[in-house]
This record gives structure tokens, sequence and C-alpha cells, in this order.
């Protein structure tokens, strides 16, 4: 439900509450009442990943430092693969078979194992030829 107005977010953050030192951003484990409410709260990461960034950059440029929990950086904007850390225990983290030729992998959060796994459009691995043919398309 934040997903929309994550940018207004990181803004406000950076604004009214200078003393903040860290925020982290966490994408949602879908278990407990998040399974109930799948149809309200699930938001395929692409699809807020400009958001998230401009609120990454907000909130940089005020000096506070930021996390990204709980997302596959395949998903996100590159620009805030910096942020995006592997975050999820061991014991109910999980890969897709994608991943397994992603460069990327030992660093990326990869998926939750428990409740009911949800997966972005997204998931692409990260590879030097993906990298190398994204910078010629720009």
């Amino acid at each position: 439900m934040t997903a929309p107005i994550i940018e207004d977010t990181g803004r406000w953050l950076a604004r009214n509450l200078p003393f903040v030192d860290h925020v982290a951003l966490m994408g949602l484990e879908n278990t407990g009442f998040a399974i109930a409410n799948d149809g309200m709260l699930w938001m395929d990461p692409v699809d807020f990943g400009d958001g998230l960034a401009r609120a990454v950059d907000h909130l940089s440029a005020a000096g506070v430092n930021v996390s990204i929990y709980n997302l596959p950086k395949c998903v996100l904007p590159k620009s805030v693969w910096p942020h995006a850390l592997q975050s999820i225990s061991d014991w109910k983290n999980g890969f897709v078979e994608e991943c397994d030729r992603c460069d990327a992998k030992s660093a990326c959060s990869g998926f939750f194992t428990t409740g009911r796994p949800r997966f972005s459009r997204g998931v692409r691995a990260i590879t030097a030829e993906r990298e190398e043919l994204s910078r010629l398309a720009n």
C-alpha cells in the first residue's frame, strides 16, 4: 500500500526528519495476513521501481543512509543496486532457476521460500552480457 507513494514518503522523510540516520525500505514477505490480503498488497517491484529510485535519491541527497531489503536486485533500477542488500534469513531464502546464471546472486536478497512466494515478471539474471546490451541500448 505504500509503494504508490514511496517517492513522496522518501521526500517527506528527507525534508521533515533531518535527525534520521537510516531508512530501511522493505519488500513484503507474503505470509500471514499478507496472504489473506494479497490482492490489495501485492505489487510487482517493476511497477514501483522508478518511484523507489527517486525516494532513494531524495533520502541520499539529504545524507540519510538507505537500505533496500527483501527485493531481488534484478527487478530494481540499477541506480539502487548499491542499496539493495542480501537480507532474507538463510532458512527461508531461495532462488529461482534464472538466478543460477546470475553474476549478482551472492549479493542478492533472492526470494522468500515461506508463505506464498510471489515473483516479479522482471526476474532476469544479471550478467556481463546483459549489462553490455543495456549499455549499448542507452
